[in-house]
């Protein structure tokens, strides 16, 4: 037969006839019996991570992706969740891969669920505890119906880290009316206000990203 590999995602039909001992040739040719169409598909499916895609994350408990093909269905999705104290994953000795079950050094990856359509999601195990300050990767991969596996997504789309933050930042609200430190004091008298500020901390890698006030008389 020949190779048509190098076709990748174009059409092909397939005929055949017969002829018998008196000349009579065959002259219908009805689909899926004496004729055939296929695609020939060598182009591995497109998988992009849904959640999570935030930098941070103090929870999580599935993680997602939409998954397609341009021609097979696709058949497996995997994610592979990774970390590492040093380098990066794959190669660092210090990576660390989720296998299911418990962490291990040999790179993993496990099975998602299609949980509609084009959705696929990975739901997180009771077992799997991310680190406070640690900072995790997840990247996934498709497999379709003829076999091609990998993912032909963006790196940006396919992989993605974020940073698992459960420690609360802190503020200190001690300054008024342009003043430095210790010119607001709890329980003091003022007659004039023109300005409020303090400052906001959170224990390194976390950011503060906001700081809001409220103001209650009495």
């Amino acid at each position: 037969s020949p190779d048509v590999s190098s076709y990748g995602g174009e059409s092909f039909v397939l005929v055949v006839r017969a002829q018998d001992r008196a000349g009579n040739v065959q002259n219908a040719f009805a689909v899926g019996t004496a004729s055939n169409s296929f695609i020939v598909d060598t182009q591995v499916p497109a998988v992009q991570i849904t959640v999570p895609v935030e930098t941070y994350r103090n929870a999580l408990t599935a993680i997602s992706a939409n998954a397609s093909d341009n021609a097979a269905s696709v058949a497996l999705t995997q994610v592979r969740i990774s970390s590492n104290s040093a380098g990066t994953c794959p190669g660092d000795v210090s990576c660390r891969y989720w296998e299911g079950s418990s962490w291990t050094v040999t790179e993993s990856w496990v099975d998602m669920v299609n949980v509609a359509g084009n959705d696929w999601a990975y739901t997180i195990p009771g077992g799997l505890s991310f680190v406070n300050g640690r900072t995790f990767q997840v990247t996934v991969r498709g497999a379709d119906a003829v076999g091609n596996t990998g993912n032909i997504a963006l790196a940006a789309d396919h992989t993605k880290s974020f940073i698992w933050d459960v420690t609360t930042p802190t503020t200190l609200f001690d300054r008024r009316n342009g003043g430095g430190a210790g010119t607001l004091v709890t329980a003091s008298a003022y007659n004039s206000l023109t300005s409020l500020a303090g400052t906001a901390a959170d224990t390194s890698p976390g950011l503060v990203q906001s700081v809001q006030m409220y103001i209650k008389e009495g």
